[in-house]
């Protein structure tokens, strides 16, 4: 649901046509993402601790496409 990812050892860069969506869902749970105006591309910074991946996991899990 999530479509396209790719990764770095530092960043996940999220193509997806409902990027204006998921990045209004990661802002509400307080997760920084960068969202790209010219399309459909997030860039997310990877988490540096297990509490901030379980974070990130919770958000991810919770978001419901429209």
């Amino acid at each position: 649901p999530f479509g396209e990812v790719k990764s770095t050892a530092l960043f996940a860069a999220l193509n997806t046509p409902q990027a204006a969506e998921l990045h209004a869902h990661l802002a509400s749970h307080d997760i920084l993402v960068h969202r790209f105006e010219q399309g459909s591309l997030l860039r997310v910074g990877l988490p540096g601790s297990e509490t901030d991946w379980q974070r990130l996991s919770a958000a991810l899990a919770a978001w419901k496409p429209a």
